[in-house]
Order: structure tokens, then sequence, then C-alpha cells
């Protein structure tokens, strides 16, 4: 059995490396090798990477990239020689040493199918990542609220985080890659939602499997402490709300209300705006 570990990182030396040491403690994990797309990090990064896991098969980014091209380019290299399982991972998760034996129970019996790990706050203890729920009503399509472990496990969603997110190869033969058209968010939700088209099951594991904090609010375009300037720049930008990406997703899963649910963001923050002026 084969495995690729799948993950892009940029100027966050750290806390890759803690990943990567948590992943190298996994209880019964099968021979596995790292793939990871470092998108021009200035912070030693690849230099780091490769001196604790000369091993790791690094993929060079231009600076560029985010979250869904890196992962793209990383996923593409590691397809191209094949391996059994595709462990999509977040760069800043601690995963707990029983994570592997967790995730691969649910491939037992049946390999199409995929698995999204749950992981928790080590701070506050809540529920941080995992899948959703994709709710249609009354013309409308979004995002429910995120699904913690179960005792059921068998419990299923629509949409995945990939933070942890394991499938298997016969998943890559129908489903294909994540897709590059976007830059940053949506690749693993689109890729979720091309899971579903073709009926193959995503589960929520039955119990947490690291830790991860929820991304900060802080110096984006939610973050009413800055400027209103840098607000609607940020909003525009590649790991905003891009007009790009947000538009190719509306148009591909809300059907009919694809052009109500594309607005609706932006009439929303610009509607906030003006409020905050006057």
């Amino acid at each position: 059995m084969s495995v690729a570990v799948i993950l892009t990182t940029y100027n966050r030396k750290e806390k890759t490396i803690q990943c990567l040491r948590s992943i190298s403690c996994q209880k019964n994990m099968p021979s596995y090798d790292i793939f990871l797309c470092d998108d021009n990090s200035s912070d030693g990064t690849s230099e780091s990477i490769l001196e604790e896991f000369p091993k790791a098969i690094l993929i060079n980014g231009t600076g560029d990239l985010f979250w869904t091209r890196g992962m793209y380019y990383a996923m593409q290299k590691a397809v191209s020689i094949g391996y059994d399982y595709y462990l999509m991972v977040n760069d800043d998760v601690k995963f707990f040493n029983d994570m592997w034996e967790t995730m691969f129970t649910y491939f037992v019996g049946s390999d199409l199918l995929g698995v999204t790990g749950c992981t928790v706050s080590e701070s506050g203890g809540q529920l941080t990542y995992s899948g959703a729920k994709f709710y249609h009503d009354d013309g409308r399509c979004f995002v429910g609220c995120k699904i913690g472990p179960s005792n059921d496990d068998k419990l299923q969603c629509d949409v995945a985080n990939w933070n942890c997110f394991l499938i298997s190869k016969n998943v890559i033969e129908v489903v294909g890659l994540i897709d590059p058209i976007y830059e940053h968010s949506f690749g693993d939700y689109d890729f979720s939602l091309r899971m579903r088209k073709h009926n193959i099951p995503i589960y929520i594991s039955h119990k947490y499997i690291g830790y991860c904090e929820n991304n900060s609010f802080e110096n984006t375009y939610l973050d009413s402490a800055i400027s209103i300037r840098k607000r609607i720049k940020k909003i525009f930008d590649p790991n905003g709300l891009p007009v790009k990406s947000w538009f190719v997703f509306t148009h591909r899963y809300y059907g009919k209300s694809a052009f109500r649910n594309f607005v609706v963001p932006y009439i929303k923050f610009f509607t906030s705006l003006i409020k905050n002026v006057f």
C-alpha cells in the first residue's frame, strides 16, 4: 500500500514542519511520500523541510498560486507517479498519532469514497474544520453548519474541508484533480460536489484527528479595524472573494439562483461599508 501526502505552503515554516512531524508519528501508517508545493516562501521553508525530510518532493511555486492552485500542482505531481491513497492536509494541522487509523477505517471493504477528518481547537476545544451539507431552499443554495464527530461512523457530508481529506486512486480516476480554475478557496468544495455528482460518498470521521485553529478574520475584508480602501481591495484578492472563482462556483452549483447567490455577498459587503461610513 502506498500513500501520497499532499500539501501546499507559503511562509509558514514552523507550522509546516510541525504538521509533517505529526504525520511521521502516525501509528500503523504505511509507506508514504510527501508532495509539498512551496509557493515561493521567503522564510526558508523548502530548505528546512529538506533538512528534516530529505525525501520530500518539493514543487516550486511562483508566489501567486495560493491554496487551490498550490494543491493542484502538488496533486498533479503525485498522481503522475501513482499511489493507492492520497491524503490532503493543511499545513496548520497538528495531527493526533491515531489520525491514519481513524481515517483508513472507512476504506475497509470499499475504496470508492472519501473521508474528511474533524479538527478541534487546541485553545478552545470546539470543532474547527470537517464537512457540511449543501442545502437547497426556495431557489437558494448554501452550505450548512459544520458537522462534528459522531458515534455514527457512516455519517456523510456533501462538502469537505481538505484540512485532512483521504481518498483512493479510484476516486481520482473518476473525479480527476482539484480544479485550478479556482485561486484560493472553493477548490475543495468543488471537488466534493463533483464526487457527489458521481454518487461517491464522503464520510465524517467519528473522532477528532488533530488540532487546528479557525482562520482569523484579522487583516481580511471582514476586518472592520482596517481602512475601507484596504477592505475593498482585499475582497477581490485571490484569498478574499475573487470574482472569477466565486462566479465559477455559483454557476456550477447554484442552478437557477446562481446570479443571485453570486451578487449577494458583494451587496452585503458594500452595504455594511456604507452603513459604517454614515
